[in-house]
């Protein structure tokens, strides 16, 4: 990228912004003068900032920019293409969302980003539903990191204002992307790659995995009735796919995706939503409708029970509370005839953290890992991404079984280091995890879900898949 011209507010002004892909910095200048020099003649107009591979840099002005004056300053912007950021810590939110509201249950996404390294990277989850979520972990140190020229270094003193993290899956805080009538006079922009189509048909070939998340929810935050669920579980069968993953019991899942399923001959792996709330009422409604649904009609649909999504590391809950609860909840759902798995959801180190979540309540450990949130990897290497997670969980837990129940790639949103979220690095990701994990996992998720928040990466909306399995 080429120098960019930064266009103070006004005669004397000490602040300025400009803005790298990830990271804004605001910088001083020189205390205000009490005499202003006469303004020297404009420069001459720099040359257009060239687009990268991973982004394009956009000029946005409000307004004509004035000539240079004392005011005016030529920043050199950072080195390379892609600088890795210090740390990916989007606000406490992947990703992922909050329940619904009570009229539409449609939960809002949330996103929680996790920065990994080969070792131990962090990553954010990004679980859809009545709570996707993404979670925070620390972003482990780079090895390696642009430094700011000598020319910054003289000009200005520069601090980054690191992203909020997230708020898990509920709200997520929006990434800072200013529109045009709050921007500076004259300030520098880096997109993310032009937004596509929200269900762009591509004919890939990616081999299907044999679980997969569906949603509910409509774009408009509604609830798909029974004959368009119907609909899409039947392409979903058509991908070679026999096996959902929901989060929660609302938007009257039983009656549409349960049912829709189990009249296919499909299976589910059917949520316990918790949420905010904690283990409120609804926890004991949704644990009643399960146990009502199967033993109306049979419980061969219910492959596993997933009591909980993330809700440890998003503060809903406290490890020991959510342990405690869950044996009460299993000894309840086996007394009315439920025989299959149980689980709860977690990401990594919240699982090394608390090594109870691998005792006896859980019959697997379910483990939700999305490498995207590691900015220090890349699309190509997903699979080993997953791998070294998975490594890291059972060294925590021995030779309990750890399964991959939450995973994916974005196809839109904001560069996060080496992860340029594209339909092409989507197909890339999907192709390596396929190749080194095999397809007993769940990928997120069947279409875009629209309804969530964007997140603070701009991701949470675009892990839809299905145009793209073969």
């Amino acid at each position: 990228m080429g120098p960019v011209y930064v266009t103070v507010n006004g005669q004397g002004a000490n602040e300025f912004i400009t803005k790298t892909p990830g990271a804004t910095y605001y910088s001083t200048q020189w205390p205000a003068a009490e005499t202003p020099a006469p303004a020297p003649a404009p420069p001459a107009p720099p040359a257009a900032a060239s687009p990268t591979d991973d982004y394009n840099t956009v000029l946005v002005s409000t307004q004509q920019p004035a000539p240079a004056s004392p005011s005016a300053v030529l920043i050199n912007t950072l080195e390379g293409k892609n600088p890795v950021p210090e740390k990916s810590q989007p606000e406490a939110t992947q990703p992922a969302e909050t329940q619904p509201a009570p009229q539409t249950s449609s939960p809002a996404a949330q996103t929680t980003p996790q920065a990994a390294t080969a070792s131990e990277p962090a990553q954010v989850t990004t679980s859809p539903q009545p709570g996707p979520e993404t979670t925070t972990q620390p972003a482990p140190t780079p090895t390696t990191q642009a430094a700011p020229s000598t020319t910054e270094q003289e000009a200005q003193t520069s601090t980054t204002e690191e992203q909020a993290q997230p708020p898990s899956t509920t709200e997520e805080a929006q990434p800072t992307t200013a529109s045009p009538d709050a921007l500076p006079i004259s300030t520098v922009v880096t997109t993310s790659p032009t937004p596509q189509a929200t269900q762009p048909s591509t004919g890939g070939g990616v081999t299907p995995p044999d679980y997969i998340v569906y949603s509910p929810y409509l774009d408009t935050q509604g609830c798909k009735d029974y004959d368009t669920v119907l609909s899409d579980l039947n392409l979903i069968k058509s991908k070679g796919i026999n096996k959902l993953r929901t989060y929660g019991t609302d938007c009257n899942v039983l009656n549409t995706i349960v049912a829709a399923a189990q009249s296919l001959g499909m299976v589910v792996s059917q949520g316990v939503w918790i949420g905010p709330g904690g283990l409120s009422s609804l926890v004991d409604q949704s644990v009643n409708d399960i146990i009502a649904y199967g033993q109306a009609h049979g419980w061969s649909v219910f492959e596993s029970i997933i009591f909980g999504n993330e809700d440890i590391v998003n503060n809903y809950v406290s490890a020991p509370d959510l342990i405690n609860a869950a044996a009460g909840y299993k000894a309840q759902l086996r007394a009315a005839g439920f025989n299959g798995l149980f689980m709860h959801a977690e990401v990594t180190d919240i699982i090394q953290d608390n090594p109870d979540l691998c005792g006896d309540v859980f019959d697997v450990v379910a483990l939700n890992a999305h490498s995207y949130f590691d900015p220090y990897s890349t699309a190509p290497q997903s699979g080993e991404f997953l791998k070294g997670q998975v490594g890291l969980v059972q060294s925590t837990c021995g030779s309990k079984k750890v399964w991959i129940s939450e995973t994916g790639y974005p196809s839109q949103g904001i560069t996060n280091g080496g992860q340029v979220p594209t339909k092409e690095n989507q197909v890339i990701a999907l192709e390596s995890i396929m190749e080194v994990m095999g397809q007993d996992l769940v990928i997120l998720s069947t279409y875009n879900d629209m309804w969530k928040s964007p997140g603070p990466y701009g991701v949470e909306q675009y892990f839809g898949v299905i145009d793209i399995l073969a």
